[in-house]
């Protein structure tokens, strides 16, 4: 697989950043033996000051897990493309029409290969704080979540998604970058450079170069070595300058960038 696919960002909603927590009055999920751990199976009521929900960006987090947005944010996403099958009626202290639950679709696949698989599953179901995450797309959703995990609601929008977000919200404290990874690059950050598809790396964005790890840098910059891309390989070498790696990296980098073919 070559082309734009390999090279593509999204946006994760970070739960911490949402100042804004509504509670759960009743209970919502059951327990399930087949598949997610717990499933929703009635609508939602929560318990919030109104005020608190007027003072938001849109974003109102759920106490239980999940994420809810107001109508307006609700009626600017389906203008942006969202379909509104994506969100779920909920109630406000007994009242209609405020909040609306996202209730998301699996979009992306989980690809850390040093996250254990819980018991009786192959997913990673544990906590994802302070974990870099490795993903791919598995298909072509504005809001999805990560595979096996839909009952956590890890919210992912898309880059056009939070484009459109950003022309009208200063949401940018709300959501962190994610490069997304397929099978070529996976392999090439792991050291396999003999896979038997290329990139096109001409169709590398320097903003997805900005929120690679060093790790994945230094594979990128020894690919390039390898195979005498020179903007690629300085590209990737003016980034890792900028990153603290240890000593026996920076040298390695160092070594890799002084051979590289001349322009």
């Amino acid at each position: 697989m070559t082309g734009k696919n390999l090279f593509t960002i999204s946006y994760l909603l970070n739960n911490d950043s949402v100042s804004v927590t509504a509670i759960a009055t009743n209970t919502f999920l059951k327990k399930e033996y087949n598949g997610a751990p717990y499933v929703q199976i009635e609508d939602i009521d929560v318990d919030i000051i109104e005020s608190y929900i007027e003072q938001s960006l849109g974003f109102i987090l759920l106490d239980r897990g999940g994420m809810a947005v107001t109508e307006s944010m609700l009626m600017f996403l389906v203008d942006c493309g969202v379909h509104k099958n994506l969100f779920r009626k909920m109630t406000v202290n007994g009242k209609s029409n405020i909040l609306w639950q996202i209730i998301s679709k699996s979009g992306y696949k989980l690809l850390n290969c040093e996250l254990d698989a819980a018991p009786g599953s192959n997913v990673f179901l544990g906590p994802l704080q302070g974990i870099d995450l490795e993903l791919c797309s598995i298909s072509n959703l504005p809001i999805g979540c990560i595979l096996g995990r839909e009952e956590n609601q890890e919210l992912i929008f898309s880059k056009e998604l939070y484009y459109e977000l950003q022309k009208k919200f200063d949401v940018s404290e709300l959501f962190t970058i994610l490069p997304l990874y397929d099978e070529p690059m996976v392999n090439i950050f792991n050291g396999d450079f003999t896979t038997t598809t290329t990139p096109n790396f001409d169709l590398i964005s320097s903003r997805y170069l900005d929120c690679l790890r060093g790790k994945e840098l230094l594979a990128l910059l020894k690919y390039a070595h390898k195979n005498s891309i020179r903007n690629l390989g300085t590209e990737s070498y003016n980034r890792l300058k900028k990153i603290k790696l240890p000593l026996s990296d920076k040298l390695c980098a160092l070594k890799l960038f002084k051979k590289l073919p001349e322009k």
